[in-house]
């Protein structure tokens, strides 16, 4: 990401970014004009070498769960290589094959202030699946297992969130964190591996 962006930057003019009050505003350092219905590019910022973290996600829900999709996240920090307000936008991934930039995904984000985490939700991928499985139901009860398959050369770091009331979910197999309000299944899978869950969830009358 943090090449890509440079490699944008070295096209465009840079824009200098000024505080108005509660509002950014971006200063452009050469006089420029814009014709009928056209539009110019410019840099708003060049950051090099920003840790990037890659994480592979899905939701879990009491009917089912989501594809496994792959985001990228960063912290907009000065110590991690940014600290500065990022405009909302599209977000666009490069990868260097060859001495090419080539496109391999497409984004969005939000307005993130400093210190917020930056994540980029890229697609769903077929190399990690997410299987969930039903074991038992009892009056006002049901108990699933999770299967999750990492089919990589390499180890990946995988988070599931739950989309169920968390005092409805019992007894899980491993620890469960906490993210967002919500519960999460936070885990490592070694390459060509695999990780299981299990849990109850409780009716929400009991």
């Amino acid at each position: 990401m943090a090449e890509a962006i440079v490699v944008t930057a070295a096209r465009v003019r840079r824009v200098v970014q000024e505080d108005l009050g509660d509002l950014k505003a971006y200063r452009v350092p050469d006089p420029t004009t814009l014709a009928a219905r056209s539009h110019k590019q410019v840099a708003l910022i060049a950051r090099d070498a920003v840790p990037i973290s890659l994480v592979y996600a899905a939701t879990i829900s009491f009917g089912g769960v989501s594809q496994p999709q792959v985001r990228l996240r960063a912290v907009n920090r000065v110590d991690q290589g940014l600290g500065l307000p990022l405009p909302a936008g599209a977000v666009a991934l490069f990868e260097r094959q060859g001495g090419r930039e080539l496109l391999i995904g497409e984004s969005f984000t939000d307005d993130k202030a400093v210190g917020e985490e930056v994540e980029f939700k890229l697609h769903p991928t077929s190399n990690v699946t997410l299987e969930q499985r039903a074991l038992s139901t009892a009056r006002g009860k049901r108990s699933f297992e999770l299967i999750l398959r990492n089919a990589n050369p390499f180890s990946i770091r995988f988070e599931g969130d739950f989309d169920i009331d968390e005092a409805a979910v019992r007894n899980p197999s491993n620890r469960l964190a906490r993210k967002n309000g919500r519960n999460l299944w936070a885990t490592s899978v070694p390459a060509n591996g695999t990780a299981t869950l299990r849990y109850t969830v409780i009716a929400a009358d009991r």
